[in-house]
């Protein structure tokens, strides 16, 4: 296997992560059983989900200079860079909601306002992934 493979390889399972991370913590903010998780649980698996979305950045930016092809030339591509740092700005803000969470999220509403960033950062993943897939030009 050559060095893209590789690179493309960790690129998808570092995603999958990130986003599985993500998904845990936006189903367990939104569904009942979030106050019975420790508030702690909810800073790890944002600061996981952080971690894997620079791992992304990096492991992109390596894909596209092995392998330039012109794609900064489809607007798509450029928007793709775009919403990935914004999906960068919701992590953030996602990670600072859940390092300030107290001991009893729900009192404060810590609880929605991490099920709402979540809700955000799905969105524009969703919207990433067809850009993508889809290559629309």
């Amino acid at each position: 296997m050559n060095i893209y493979g590789l690179v493309l390889t960790l690129h998808l399972v570092v995603c999958v992560l990130g986003v599985g991370s993500s998904l845990t913590v936006g189903l367990l903010a939104r569904s009942g059983a979030g106050k019975l998780v420790p508030a702690n649980f909810f800073g790890s698996m944002t600061r996981l989900m952080s971690f894997s979305l620079i791992i992304v950045v990096l492991t992109g930016i390596s894909l596209v200079a092995l392998k330039d092809e012109g794609q900064f030339r489809h607007w798509y591509f450029r928007g793709v860079f775009f919403l990935t740092f914004l999906l960068g700005a919701l992590a953030g803000t996602a990670l600072r909601g859940a390092s300030k969470m107290s001991n009893d999220p729900l009192e404060s509403g810590q609880l929605q306002r991490l099920t709402r960033s979540m809700a955000a950062m799905a969105g524009v993943t969703a919207v990433i992934i067809f850009l993508l897939a889809a290559k629309p030009f």
